[in-house]
């Protein structure tokens, strides 16, 4: 849940104007297929990068499961930043949050254990 935290701290930062890749996307030409191409690509790797961390930090879990956590964290997370900017507020942002909580129903926590470096560890490395 720490991704909508740093949407919340990049809200009450001095320069939020939301999703930079959105707005950009959306002004693109049809010759500019390049950067487009990277910003899909960007939002591909978040996308991973989610379902990584839903694999770890969650035990039995489906792969249907973990690709509708994580998809459902990326739409939320992607809507709190653009919707909060549009609105010049912070609500979509906490109801993206609280509504992400119901996405981890019925799915148990992987145990942690103490990393002698300090902090935790996830029992699945």
């Amino acid at each position: 849940m720490a991704i909508f935290d740093y949407v919340i701290d990049a809200y009450r930062g001095d320069a939020f104007y939301g999703c930079w890749a959105s707005r950009i996307y959306g002004e693109l030409r049809p010759e500019s297929q390049n950067i487009a191409e990277v910003i899909r690509q960007q939002k591909k790797d978040l996308l991973v990068f989610l379902e990584e961390l839903v694999r770890r930090n969650f035990v039995n879990i489906s792969k249907a499961e973990v690709e509708k956590i994580s998809g459902g964290l990326y739409l939320l997370y992607e809507s709190a930043m653009s919707e909060s900017y549009l609105h010049q507020s912070d609500w979509p942002i906490y109801l993206a949050k609280n509504m992400a909580a119901d996405l981890f129903s019925g799915v148990q926590l992987a145990e942690k254990k103490p990393n002698p470096e300090g902090g935790f560890s996830n029992n699945l490395h």
